[in-house]
Parts: C-alpha cells; sequence; structure tokens
C-alpha cells in the first residue's frame, strides 16, 4: 500500500512542478561541448588534483578520479560524443536505438548474457546498469559493488564490447522496435508534449527543435541493420569517446589497465562532418498557447540572446556567480510573492540556460491559481520590472552570500565522505560543459578571490542582462484555450509592462525566538542496541531519542520525529479522507512567531528541512541538515509540534495545488494506477476516498490541519538522530527541546476499525479510463497475500518471488515480445495491518496488448507453481538483492528509515539480517509459495484503458467482500 500513498505524493508533485517549459537546467558560467579539449589546458584555472585527465594514442580521452569514500565501489561512465542533435533528415532516433542496441549482444556478450553477467558480479540491470541518449551524448551508466580487480576488469570489457564489438543482430532489432515505441508511449504525457511545442516555437529553424531523442516512430519502424551500423560507425570512435572511472585505484595501475583494454580501438570509416545546427533568429515580443486536455496551468516568459561561447576561466566564472547571485535573489523575492496574501499565483521560478545549440535564455515560469492566469501574469510581470528596474537592496545580497558560503563550506566537508555515484555524475556533467573539475576547497578559494566583485552593482548589471535581447516569448500551456489566447496574452503583457513599478525595500532580519522550551530534561535510561550501533535514551515524559554515530557522510545530520499511530488514528468509515493531510507542507504553513519567510531569514545560512509525512504506521517530521544547523534543526521541529503557525495564506496555496491534482487525476494512465486503484484494493475503507471539485471548493483550513494535529498530538513520540555528530552534542539538543513537552501517552489510540484493511476475497477485474493518448494503457494485477511480519520466512518468499515473476515477466513481455519498455513485480506487505499484502504485476502497453499482459502473466504464474525455481535463476535475483542492501546501509538516510520505530516491534527481524534470510529460501518454498499464492481465485486484475467517446465507468466501483 505504501506504494500508491507514495505514487499519490508523487502524483501531487508532479502537478506543482516548476520546470520552465523547455528549459534544460545548467551549471551557471558552463560552456557546452565543442570537441574534447582538456579545460586546464587553456585555462587559469587548476583542476581537482584527484583527478587526472589523459588521452590514448588513438584519441579516447579518460578521466580518473580517486575517491576516498567508505566501503563504496567503483562507478563507471562511458561516454560518446553523439546524440540526436548528430542525426540526419530520416535518421531520428538512431541514436537511441544503437544506445538500446549496446544491451542486445556484441561479439563476446550474447544477447541476453549482459544481464547475467552483471548478476553474477552483483549489478542490477536497470539502476546500477544503464543507458541515456541526450542531443549531444550518449552516456553509459555501471555502478560496481565492492572493489576488485574482477570487477574494474569486468566494468572495463562491457564498455569495451559497446565501443566497437555490437553485433546489432537482425532479429534483436525487429524485437527492439516495439520497446523503444513503448518507451515512447511511457514518456509521451501532456508535459512533454508542451515541452516540445514550447521548443519548436522558441527556436524555429534550429535542428535542435526537431531532434528529441526518441527519434520519430517511421524511422524506429523502418530502420535497417546497415542503418544502425552506419550509425554506429561513424560515431562510436575513440576520438568521440570519454571514459570516467571513480574509486580508490591507483591512478598508474588503473591507466594500464584502460590502456590494455583500450588501445587497439580504432575507428571504422571516415569521421562525420558536424552537423547542421542553424542559428538563432530575433523574432520580437510574441506569444504562444499549447492545450490540451489534463494540462496544468503554467505561464512562462522568456528571453533570448546569442550563445556564450567563453573557455572557463576565473573570469567567466565571476560573470557566471553574478549571475547565479542575481537569480537566487530573484527566487527567493518569487517564493516569498507566492506566499503573500491574495497572491493569484502558486509559484514561480526564474532559470538560466546557456545552450549551445539553442540559445542563451532566462525564463520565469508560473503556475497561476486556477481560473487566475491573467492577474498571475500582470504580477509577474510587474515584479520583473521591479527587478530589472530597481535592482537588488544591500541585505538581499548580504543573505545570498551568506547562503551560498554556506553551501560551500557543507560541500567541503560533505567531500570527505564522497558518494562515487554522484562524483562520477558530477564528473560526467562538467566533461559534457568543458569545464575545469574543481574541489570545493579550490572553489571556495575561488570564491575568496572573486567575492570583492560581488556586489549590487555587479549583480544588477547581470539583472539588466538576464532580462535583455530577443523577446520576451510569453508561453500558457493549459487544459483549455479558453479565452486567455495569444491575442490575450500580448494585450495582458503589454499592459502590465506599461505600468509604474517602486523599488523593494530593505526586509529587516527576523531573530530565531525558538531557543527556550524550559528547563534541560536529562534522560532517564540508556540502551545500547550493539548489532546496529545505536543507543536508546529514554525521558521522564516518555518521550525516546534513537542516536547513531555515523561517519559515512561527513557533516551530514539527519533527523527524524516519529509520531506513532499514523493511518490507523482514522476510521476507515469515515469522514476524513487522507489526502487531506499527504498534502500537507509544514514549512509553506509557517509557526507562531514567524511565517515562513520569517523562519528562512532568521535561519538564513543555516541547513535544515521540515518535511511531514504520513504512513500506517506513524506521521514523520524529517530534517537533513549538517553540525552547526543541527540545534536549529532540533529548535524548529520542537517549534512546529508546540507552536505551529497554521497560517490562512498558506491554506490557500494548499487549496489551490489539490485543485490542479483533482484535475489532473485521469491524466494519464500512471496517475490513474496512483489515484484510484489503492480505494479499491482497500474495499471502500473511506480513508482513501479522492478530492473532488466539490470537496476541494468547500475545505477549510481546520480540515487539514486538523487532521496533521491528530497525528502528532497524544501519541507516542521518537526522536531519531542518525549523522557525523556527537552524543553529548545530540542529547543536548533533545534535553532541551523534546524531553521538556509534557508526558506522552505510551500508546496511541486507534479509531474505531483504525486497524482494518482488508483485500478483495473473490476475483475481479476492472476497467479505468485516462484521459491521456489512445495507444497508452497500463495492465496491472495483483494477486493477494498476507502482511510483512507475521511469518518472516513467508515474507522473504513473497519477496523472492516477486523479484523472478517480475524479471520473468519483463524478460518474455519486453525483450521477447517488445511490447513494453519494461514489466514489473514486486511484493508489498503491511506492518501493520494483519493479513494485508500483495504481489503486483504491470506494464505499460498498448491498449491491444491488455490480453496479451494477462496471458503472459498466467502463464509464467502456473510455470512457478509447476515446477521449482532453478539455482542459477535464484541467484540472479538473489545476488543483486543482497548487494543492494549492503550498499542502503551505506547511507544515513537508510539508517533514519530503519531505526525510528524499530527497537521492540515485530519489524526488527524484518531489517535485521535481511541477507542471511534470502539465502535461506529454496526451490521448493518458492514453489509452494507459488501455489498458495499465485491462483486466479483472488486475482485483482484492472485494465487502465484510455477513454473512447465520451466512455465511463465509476472509478471507485463497489469492493465486494466476503
Amino acid at each position: 500500500m505504501r506504494q500508491f500513498i507514495k505514487a499519490f505524493a508523487a502524483g501531487l508533485a508532479l502537478w506543482l512542478a516548476l520546470m520552465p517549459v523547455g528549459g534544460h537546467a545548467r551549471d551557471f558560467g558552463t560552456v557546452a561541448p565543442k570537441q574534447i579539449i582538456w579545460p586546464h589546458e587553456h585555462s587559469d584555472l587548476k583542476p581537482d588534483p584527484d583527478a587526472r585527465f589523459g588521452r590514448l594514442p588513438n584519441g579516447m580521452t579518460y578521466v580518473l578520479y580517486r575517491s576516498n569514500a567508505p566501503a563504496q565501489g567503483i562507478s563507471m561512465r562511458f561516454r560518446i560524443r553523439a546524440g540526436s542533435i548528430d542525426e540526419r533528415e530520416g535518421q531520428e532516433g538512431l541514436a537511441h536505438f544503437v544506445e538500446h542496441m549496446a544491451f542486445k549482444g556484441s561479439k563476446a556478450i550474447g544477447e541476453g548474457e549482459l544481464v547475467r553477467v552483471l548478476a553474477q558480479n552483483g549489478v542490477d540491470y536497470g539502476s546500477d546498469a544503464n543507458a541515456f541518449t541526450h542531443f549531444e551524448t550518449t552516456e553509459y551508466v555501471l555502478d560496481l559493488p565492492g572493489w576488485s580487480d574482477k570487477l574494474v576488469q569486468t566494468g572495463l570489457f562491457i564498455f569495451r564490447e559497446t565501443a566497437s564489438n555490437l553485433t546489432f543482430d537482425t532479429a534483436a532489432i525487429d524485437r527492439e522496435r516495439g520497446v523503444i515505441a513503448a518507451e515512447e508511449r511511457e514518456r509521451a504525457t501532456p508535459d512533454s508534449r508542451a515541452s516540445q511545442a514550447w521548443d519548436r516555437a522558441a527556436f524555429a529553424g534550429l535542428t535542435y527543435a526537431e531532434r528529441w531523442p526518441i527519434g520519430r516512430a517511421e524511422v524506429i519502424a523502418r530502420a535497417s541493420r546497415d542503418d544502425l551500423l552506419a550509425f554506429y560507425h561513424a560515431y562510436y570512435r575513440p576520438s568521440r569517446a570519454t571514459l570516467i572511472v571513480v574509486g580508490k585505484f591507483n591512478f598508474d595501475a588503473m591507466e594500464k589497465k584502460i590502456a590494455t583494454v583500450f588501445n587497439d580501438w580504432q575507428p571504422v570509416g571516415p569521421a562525420p562532418a558536424p552537423p547542421p545546427l542553424g542559428t538563432y533568429q530575433n523574432k520580437g515580443l510574441r506569444t504562444f498557447v499549447h492545450a490540451e486536455k489534463g494540462l496544468p496551468e503554467q505561464l512562462s516568459l522568456s528571453w533570448f540572446r546569442p550563445w556564450i561561447d567563453l573557455p572557463d576561466a576565473k573570469a567567466t566564472r565571476r560573470v557566471g556567480l553574478l549571475k547565479a547571485l542575481a537569480v537566487d535573489i530573484f527566487n527567493h523575492r518569487l517564493s516569498e510573492g507566492a506566499r503573500a496574501a491574495g497572491s493569484p499565483w502558486l509559484g514561480a521560478e526564474v532559470g538560466y540556460d546557456n545552450e549551445r545549440l539553442t540559445a542563451n535564455q532566462t525564463t520565469v515560469t508560473v503556475v497561476p491559481k486556477f481560473g487566475q492566469s491573467p492577474e498571475a501574469l500582470s504580477d509577474i510581470v510587474r515584479r520583473i520590472n521591479q527587478f530589472r528596474t530597481h535592482g537588488i537592496t544591500e541585505s538581499e545580497l548580504a543573505e545570498a552570500l551568506i547562503r551560498f558560503e554556506a553551501a560551500n563550506e557543507r560541500d567541503l566537508l560533505g567531500r570527505k565522505t564522497p558518494n562515487n555515484v554522484d562524483l562520477a555524475s558530477g564528473l560526467l556533467d562538467y566533461v559534457d560543459h568543458d569545464d575545469v573539475y574543481m574541489s570545493p576547497q579550490q572553489f571556495i578559494d575561488l570564491w575568496k578571490e572573486l567575492k570583492p566583485a560581488f556586489t549590487v552593482a555587479g549583480v544588477n548589471a547581470q539583472i539588466a542582462y538576464l532580462f535583455s535581447g530577443d523577446g520576451p516569448l510569453i508561453g500558457r500551456q493549459g487544459s483549455e484555450r479558453g479565452s486567455f489566447d495569444e491575442a490575450a496574452l500580448r494585450a495582458a503583457f503589454e499592459a502590465a509592462d506599461g505600468q509604474a513599478v517602486i523599488a523593494v525595500t530593505d526586509a529587516q532580519a527576523a531573530s530565531w525566538p525558538y531557543t527556550d522550551f524550559g528547563k534541560p530534561v536529562r534522560h532517564l535510561s540508556k540502551t545500547a542496541i550493539r548489532p546496529l550501533g545505536y543507543s536508546r535514551y529514554t525521558y521522564p515524559n516518555g518521550t525516546v531519542l534513537n542516536f547513531k554515530a555515523s561517519a559515512l557522510e561527513k557533516n551530514r545530520v539527519v533527523v527524524s520525529v516519529r509520531f506513532e499511530g499514523g493511518t490507523r488514528l482514522f476510521s476507515p468509515d469515515g469522514p476524513d479522507p487522507l489526502y487531506r493531510a499527504w498534502i500537507y507542507d509544514p514549512l509553506s504553513w509557517g509557526l507562531g512567531k514567524l511565517s515562513a519567510d520569517g523562519i528562512a531569514r532568521a535561519l538564513s545560512g543555516k541547513a535544515y528541512g521540515l518535511g511531514y509525512d504520513l504512513d500506517e504506521e506513524a506521521a514523520f517530521l524529517s530534517g537533513d541538515t549538517d553540525k552547526a544547523g543541527f540545534p536549529y534543526q532540533m529548535q524548529l521541529m520542537m517549534a512546529w509540534l508546540t507552536d505551529p503557525g497554521d497560517r490562512v495564506d498558506a491554506f490557500e496555496n494548499t487549496r489551490g495545488n489539490l485543485t490542479y491534482l483533482e484535475k489532473g487525476l485521469r491524466a494519464t494512465p500512471d496517475a490513474v494506477l496512483g489515484s484510484f486503484v489503492l480505494p479499491m484494493l482497500s474495499c471502500g475503507d473511506h480513508r482513501y476516498d479522492l478530492p473532488d471539485a466539490g470537496e476541494v471548493r468547500d475545505l477549510k483550513p481546520a480540515d487539514v490541519t486538523g487532521m496533521v494535529r491528530r497525528t502528532v498530538n497524544n501519541v507516542p513520540i521518537e526522536v531519531t538522530v542518525v549523522g557525523d555528530l556527537s552524543e553529548s552534542a545530540a542529547l543536548a539538543m533533545m534535553e532541551r527541546t523534546f524531553a521538556t513537552l509534557p508526558p506522552v501517552p505510551g500508546a496511541p489510540v486507534f479509531a474505531p476499525g483504525g486497524e482494518r484493511l482488508s483485500l478483495p476475497q473473490t476475483a475481479h477485474s476492472y476497467r479505468l479510463f485516462h484521459e491521456g493518448r489512445a495507444d497508452q494503457a497500463i495492465a496491472f494485477v495483483v494477486f493477494p497475500t498476507t502482511d510483512a511480519v507475521s511469518d518472516l520466512r513467508e515474507t522473504r518468499r513473497l519477496e523472492l518471488l516477486s523479484a523472478i515473476l517480475g524479471d520473468r515477466l519483463n524478460e518474455e513481455v519486453r525483450e521477447r515480445q517488445g511490447a513494453t519498455y519494461g514489466a514489473s513485480a514486486g511484493h508489498y506487505g503491511s506492518m501493520v495491518f494483519r493479513g494485508y499484502g500483495y504481489i503486483s504485476a504491470q506494464a505499460e502497453i498498448n491498449p491491444d496488448k491488455d490480453d496479451l499482459f494477462v496471458r503472459i502473466l498466467m502463464d509464467t504464474a502456473r510455470d512457478l507453481r509447476e515446477r521449482p525455481v532453478g539455482y542459477a535463476e535464484l541467484e540472479k535475483i538473489r545476488v543483486p538483492m543482497t548487494e543492494r542492501l549492503n550498499d542502503n546501509f551505506k547511507t544515513h538516510g537508510e539508517w533514519l528509515r530503519v531505526l525510528p520505530g524499530l527497537y521492540g516491534s515485530p519489524r526488527w527481524d524484518y531489517e535485521v539480517g535481511v541477507a542471511k534470510q534470502y539465502y535461506a529460501i529454496t526451490p521448493a518454498e518458492l514453489q509452494a509459495t507459488a501455489q498458495k499464492y499465485l491462483t486466479p481465485e483472488r486475482m485483482q486484475r484492472f485494465s487502465i484503458l484510455p477513454e473512447k467517446d465520451g466512455q465511463t465507468e465509476p472509478p471507485v466501483p463497489v469492493c465486494l467482500k466476503e
């Protein structure tokens, strides 16, 4: 069930996302690639001394990074400087097609063998091994567990096969056409179509606007082996390749390994000519509207200038950082504006981009409140003109400098325990943009050298640049064109643009008022939980502290406050649907003495966070901070509990967000799956009711805050602190915050029926309808099982069985049938609702393949019932699963997930010693489990299909129970 809760929240985040339409994120002051020229050879910047750059005699370049990450494996990236922009007319999609074929066999690795090779080395195909095609690059990813010569050689061997030994088997090509078509279907959302339409409007005449990496369906359908080979030989050549390796190794030894493997790679045929990119042409003020059912309302204003083609150097960084300061300050103004009383918009964001393929670009994106797009546009235009006319204030600059410098220091301390995956991805980004990869200390030194230039006048000069150039292009997207069309957009902009604006006044810095919650209270007892290396402290008022000191991530401290009870505090018979709590954002509602803006000013430069989550076990407050910010993090959480703000203005924004969510529940198959299936798997439990337009209209602040407060008041409280922190520091803040609360109960009082949740007892087939494209559908099937803790060995059998089921489905439905981009299966078992659990299987498919998927699923289930799983297949699944377990516990975040509520609960055995539990399971047990559960008698089948001619059925049919 948790997966659907998260899907609902993810759906909400989708509708509230403020990504600029058609925008492409980029670091400030970067330069896009022309050809591989190591920038430190032509720059006054020096690269990180832990990085080594090199080039083989054949022209292939490599970047090695010597990491001191504790107990981490090796991360590799293989980048080919070729992407969709290199395709000519009639080739659209070949770069992406070649990337797919890299996993379909080479001279030394037969089709299907790569997954087995990866699994034998504990690598999960799809997460630890993957690939991505972009406009200018194709990038292959390998994150290997542990460190050994065997693993290194395996990674180098796989990339060497990718470089020039792919076989392009004709039958494999034909099967892959369907997979790519399915990927295009899966990615074809209203948002992606709006983004492509915006690109065509903004960059008409440029090759970029017609070269999205997914390609064209007709090209994919007819591309021949010769077509793919020709593209492969033209662009997969040493001079266009860069290998990145991050881990603990000796530079010289690694260079020898790379040379031994790659020195014999030679190009095939002549080098390709550069692609025709076109030239951006000024078009002046213009407007653009894209309307499509299910598309959330969004406005944008964009200015365009010629691409800045300068080397990465101190002067470039200085200008780039001034732009970054300007953008940061304006985004803070926009954040405050969204929370202002009567604001006609929910959120806004300014972004800056310097893109070789298009232009140098500034875009302001706005999400208006429902029905207030004209007012939102007018208000944003006024704020832009205010910013560009009067610039920033001294206090705004001072606060921004504090934020930047605090972030620099955190980066410096955090790099002492780096994450190899993040390092490899970061290096790849710098290589892609021909930037100098600097260490955090080098960047801090550069910042100090450049800081005298970071003045109000310097930032204001960049503000003038950011809002200059061709344009603006005023864009609008939404579910309906309505009366706010292109002409109305222009008229609204011109009317607002002519209004006089006044300068903002310097805001007074707020002091932090939440430092004293009463006399400190010491703990009563301490229990050392040696198997997991943490300590548990109890306090006179009944609160508990779990503390685990960890140097896994230097200077990072994560905190959660667990309030036991969760969804069980509400009755399944109503009247409190849980979505009211799930939409709550604690920071935006503020505190009693400080608004959200006041909190930001009072804690400027401090690392803190405040998230709220609710699941079946408990409600949680969470925060991510560092050593210096930890006291404020604890005070902030305590202040939220004891002096909530619950401002009406914040509620109006919450209502606005919920309005968009309600209108998007049917927009895509994924939205339907994430929203409607959970109520159908809970037998009409009213906790999982979804909002309708009338409920959103009539919602009151107390409807939200009342539910949230019910989850945190009069319930047991457990604080968990994990990170690079001393025991004394953790205890000191616990004693001054949560230990001072009045006594808390030893157990929550559940609502009538709150501990009840059940699945249907008889088989059902449901049809749900979405408003998306006519070729999009999802087949989703559920086999009821049991909860996670009643029989732990049964749980491990179910988890392994579902993983094997998913692997077989993917092999048949994707690899053999080419009917989906990915089929999957998984097991959910409740931690608190007895008997509640299920194995689910799903695939995004063409609607006419719905029956095919179910037929394959049932055939696979029957085979698992009739024949035991082979040892090799079991190991293929079990080895990566256990490796992932090991990797998870190398992060503070995983410990923060595990420790709250663990001690003395049935979850202990579920979380501890998991790898051994998996290895104790036999094929015979898996077969018996399949015979017990993978049967049609209680199977729930969901077909999520496109609407046709107003076709409808009840979105939540009555759940029959026996």
